[in-house]
């Protein structure tokens, strides 16, 4: 019992431990730390039947008004057990301090409270990576959409679409002085080509015409592929009617001089109307 109480009385002595009892299996106090007393409560006869209880209370909380509370403590239950038998002889009541247990809650809190907003930034820049990778993406995709819808996919030319749209513009702006011209190109027997020559040969062939054109209608005016083997010109401000005349005859030239594709030489004919 000396040895026992001394050595309760390190434990106590360096806030270990608040309160030790030993009880027996009906409840009863046989060894406190401090001389006291409790009652054989349900808890003491709960761990006499082997189970073992804790609880978050008070020091002294089991005296209910006859002394001043004390401080957060884990009151704990647990059967003693003979060491020869294996029997249950008692109960352990401990009473430890809840001020270490709450301070390692709020280190561990504050730790996760950290790592978790670490987590969230991080995983905030790499949503914002994403986001702006997915914005830009899309936007060039919605500008390529935009262009396509605008554009001759084979040729790189205005299609049908913006021709609509140029015409508006020149007739909007032509004056007296400086009128304004639309031209329509129609291949002759380009269906003929595309079956002999094969389709593949039928599109290189439109798309050196495009360029051919391009090259001499000027910067100032517009070549579109209206669709098949239809070109559109146009030609928003001339000096007069006559300047348009000149420049679709030599366009007519330019169309009726040869080419060479797939190893032949043709002389495309073609149809133009202004």
């Amino acid at each position: 019992l000396v040895t026992l109480r001394r050595t309760v009385g390190l434990a106590v002595h360096d806030g270990q431990v608040l309160r030790l009892r030993l009880r027996t299996l009906d409840g009863d106090v046989v060894f406190s730390d401090d001389s006291s007393t409790g009652a054989a409560d349900g808890e003491a006869l709960d761990a006499a039947r082997g189970e073992v209880v804790s609880t978050l209370t008070w020091l002294n909380a089991d005296k209910g008004d006859q002394g001043p509370r004390g401080p957060r403590v884990v009151e704990i239950y647990e059967p003693l057990n003979s060491a020869q038998t294996g029997t249950p002889i008692g109960v352990l009541e401990l009473y430890l301090p809840y001020a270490p247990i709450a301070a390692d809650i709020a280190r561990g809190r504050r730790t996760v409270t950290v790592a978790l907003g670490t987590g969230l930034l991080a995983l905030w820049r790499l949503l914002m990576v994403i986001s702006a990778s997915v914005t830009g993406r899309l936007r060039r995709q919605a500008n390529v959409n935009a262009r396509l819808a605008r554009e001759d996919s084979l040729t790189g030319l205005p299609n049908r679409a913006q021709f609509t749209e140029l015409i508006a513009r020149a007739t909007a702006t032509a004056t007296q002085q400086r009128p304004s011209a639309i031209g329509v190109i129609d291949l002759d027997r380009f269906k003929e080509i595309n079956d002999t020559l094969g389709h593949d040969n039928g599109d290189q062939l439109l798309v050196l015409l495009a360029e051919r054109l391009t090259r001499h209608v000027g910067n100032e005016n517009t070549v579109a592929r209206l669709g098949g083997d239809e070109f559109g010109i146009v030609l928003p401000e001339v000096r007069s009617a006559a300047a348009a005349y000149d420049l679709f005859g030599v366009l007519r030239k330019v169309l009726a001089e040869p080419l060479q594709l797939d190893g032949l030489l043709l002389a495309i004919e073609a149809g133009l109307g202004f």
